[in-house]
């Protein structure tokens, strides 16, 4: 094995059953794809959800590729067999991010967890340990993802709304969704959001700067005279044409509906952190009468 030694060891899992590990010394590259076959969820057993959860009060590591996690231990980086557990959410603070870390205890996988210092920057780093992230003065805590806590505290979720839950590992492509046909008219050069609602806006959560945000949006959309409607989807509520993406543009048309198709745009890349794509409007020029009719958005982030 050259420089690489195997030492096997006995480990007990949740079950009693006894697991195999395997141990490499500091400095031994590490295969990825081996290194960790779970993902963190909200649903118990359903290591990719296909449906909204929401207010969910734990979270659950559970086996997607396999079963195997390798994580560092006695200046070794030790692979294990694992079943799936949970860490309970109750307690955690409003509004605020946590990394989620896997770790041996007693003899089994256990979960631990770290807040952020604020919805975009983290309180304690991350960092790489033979191309690993772990735990920033701590390499026993392996980093399996990033959650953000909602506004109720206590619970997060992941839904065609708000995407709060996201794995380093194993990701997979997550999409969301917001449509609205509330029909409007506005007059003003300013921006705001669809109809002056608030809510008109998708939610995700990024814990490492490595993914790229895609986006689409179609609309309908009309202008009356010289209005100018126009309609975006703006990251993070920034209130600008210049951070407009997969924007919609309809002036001097003399037509009262115009349907603007599909546009599509890509962030890249998406800063770490919680983050909002907010449905923004102006009517560009500020006179004749800007109609509104519908749009629907969308999506997707890899997590």
């Amino acid at each position: 094995m050259g420089a690489i030694s195997q030492i096997v060891e006995t480990l007990k899992n949740h079950a009693g059953r006894i697991r195999t590990l395997e141990t490499r010394p500091t400095g031994t590259s590490v295969n990825k794809p081996f290194l960790f076959g779970g993902r963190i969820t909200l649903s118990s057993g359903i290591p990719v959800t296909s449906s909204d959860v929401t207010a969910a009060t734990a979270l659950y590591v559970s086996p997607y590729s396999g079963s195997a996690i390798t994580l560092y231990r006695s200046s070794n980086w030790a692979t294990v067999e694992f079943a799936e557990t949970s860490l309970s959410l109750v307690g955690y603070t409003a509004s605020t991010p946590y990394d989620i870390f896997a770790y041996i205890s007693s003899g089994i996988l256990a979960l631990d967890s770290c807040a952020w210092a604020s919805a975009t920057a983290r309180a304690t780093n991350i960092e790489l340990l033979d191309g690993v992230y772990v735990k920033s003065g701590d390499p026993t805590r392996l980093y399996l993802g990033t959650i953000y806590i909602n506004s109720s505290g206590g619970q997060t979720d992941d839904s065609a709304t708000k995407r709060n839950v996201w794995n380093y590992f194993n990701r997979v492509e997550r999409w969301l969704y917001t449509p609205d046909s509330t029909s409007h008219t506005y007059n003003t050069d300013a921006y705001r959001y669809w109809n002056d609602t608030d809510t008109n806006y998708v939610e995700f959560t990024c814990g490492v700067a490595e993914e790229m945000l895609h986006t689409y949006l179609h609309s309908y959309i009309g202008a009356i005279d010289s209005a100018g409607p126009r309609l975006g989807l703006n990251l993070d509520a920034t209130m600008s044409f210049s951070a407009l993406y997969a924007n919609a543009h309809v002036k001097h048309r003399g037509t009262n509906k115009q349907d603007n198709g599909g546009s599509f745009a890509s962030i890249a890349p998406l800063s770490i952190g919680r983050h909002t794509l907010d449905v923004y409007e102006t009517n560009d020029g500020g006179s004749g009468t800007a109609s509104f009719y519908s749009y629907y958005a969308q999506a997707s982030l890899r997590g």
